[in-house]
């Protein structure tokens, strides 16, 4: 079907001109175009922010021109990256500079490391690795804004952790602990609010008798956040941050385990059944988070058995965990490139 379209259009439209099939046939790679539609043709030269693609038809080919910037920004990179010299710590710093002005950080840092194998300015190189780092921070301080004023505040913890743990050196970072106090802000309001549809419900005779029996479970909550909270402060210290890290997972499972226990013998008390089963699918949801958090803090120092053993406990309970089976693929990238097999 594509070859008979584009047939059509090199014969109907004068600026194309079909050229007989000469030598190797034309490689095809699939593009994306900003709007979704997908685009076929071979690279051929970019020439500032146009691209020559040569695309197949039937009994031959044709050259026409493109914009880059008609490409969503992951396909431009790769266009580009195509006529990139390999060889070039140069070519490889261009690659990276445009990454970082796409918000393309992972291939940035990519591109960044390919230029200080081959050799590259230390000084040049530190002044993007910064710059790089400034642009990843400002990303996901843009996400965090995003799902806190969506109401997400789930998705704002985890992006907060990531941009906490990945970026602490970043002016961006450096407001954290403020941006931290109106994420659990907002948290708190979530939580109070869902206490008060709940509050409507009970008889005021139950209320004190009930609460008094899960405060146990909503103080081990409570400690359990505070230490995750200053895992993340801690950041900078592998030993301190996983050490506060442990310490919420040990109460968040006490938390689970004790709330298992009291469901088993709550089971004829509708309001007791549906707040314990809130408290452990929270407590069920953050331990995740946290375990994400203690992975990825082994990752980014190359601690990559330690981080594996982090979301290997995720998966044994939950086989299908997105963000664990994401961070798996790049503890197991990460260990190969620096010659470790896990």
């Amino acid at each position: 079907m594509f070859l008979v379209a584009t047939t059509v259009l090199a014969l109907l439209s004068p600026r194309f001109t079909v050229e007989p099939e000469q030598g190797e046939p034309v490689k095809v790679s699939t593009y994306i175009l900003e709007g979704g539609n997908h685009y076929q043709g071979q690279v051929i030269s970019v020439e500032g922010e146009r691209v020559r693609f040569r695309v197949p038809v039937e009994g031959g080919s044709y050259d026409e021109w493109r914009k880059l910037s008609n490409f969503i920004p992951h396909c431009a990179f790769r266009i580009k990256k195509k006529v990139s010299d390999d060889a070039s710590a140069e070519a490889h710093l261009q690659l990276a500079k445009y990454a970082t002005e796409k918000g393309l950080v992972y291939f940035a840092v990519r591109e960044l490391e390919y230029a200080r194998e081959i050799g590259a300015d230390a000084a040049v190189t530190g002044e993007l690795e910064a710059l790089i780092e400034r642009r990843g921070a400002g990303i996901l301080a843009e996400l965090f804004e995003a799902a806190l004023t969506e109401g997400d505040v789930k998705r704002a913890r985890k992006v907060l952790s990531d941009l906490m743990i990945k970026y602490p050196g970043t002016e961006v970072a450096s407001g954290s602990g403020a941006m931290l106090e109106r994420l659990e802000a907002a948290e708190e309001q979530a939580e109070r609010q869902q206490l008060a549809q709940l509050e409507e419900e009970r008889k005021a005779a139950e209320v004190k008798a009930r609460e008094r029996a899960i405060e146990p479970y909503k103080r081990l909550l409570s400690e359990a956040r505070k230490h995750n909270r200053d895992g993340l402060l801690s950041s900078r210290s592998l030993s301190k941050g996983l050490g506060h890290f442990k310490a919420s997972i040990l109460r968040y499972e006490r938390l689970i385990r004790g709330v298992d226990d009291k469901l088993a013998k709550s089971q004829d008390d509708a309001w007791m059944v549906e707040s314990l089963s809130g408290l452990s699918k929270t407590a069920s949801s953050e331990l995740i988070g946290v375990l994400l958090n203690s992975g990825s803090m082994c990752l980014v120092r190359g601690q990559y058995t330690q981080a594996l053993g982090y979301v290997n406990r995720i998966l044994a309970t939950d086989q299908g965990n997105r963000d664990a089976l994401a961070m798996r693929a790049r503890i197991e990238i990460a260990a190969n490139q620096d010659g470790f097999g896990l």
